[in-house]
């Protein structure tokens, strides 16, 4: 799965941690609940450290968390 938008961003994000709180996914990520809740509602754009993180702890390519060139 190659996510483009930042809308399928939010999606993929939400699908793959189903099962986890935001609280639990930002603790395995070692990030904030809040960081979550901000890049999923678009008010934050996740830097490539963060996403790295969140790809790591969802087991997916870090690519399916990055834009595509040109796109928010």
């Amino acid at each position: 799965l190659h996510v483009r938008s930042r809308r399928q961003r939010q999606m993929c994000i939400r699908d793959r941690y189903r099962g986890l709180t935001q609280t639990d996914l930002a603790a395995q990520a070692g990030l904030s609940q809040a960081q979550i809740a901000q890049m999923e509602s678009g008010k934050r754009e996740g830097k490539v450290l963060v996403l790295r993180k969140l790809a790591d702890v969802l087991k997916i390519d870090l690519d399916d968390l990055v834009p595509a060139r040109g796109e928010n």
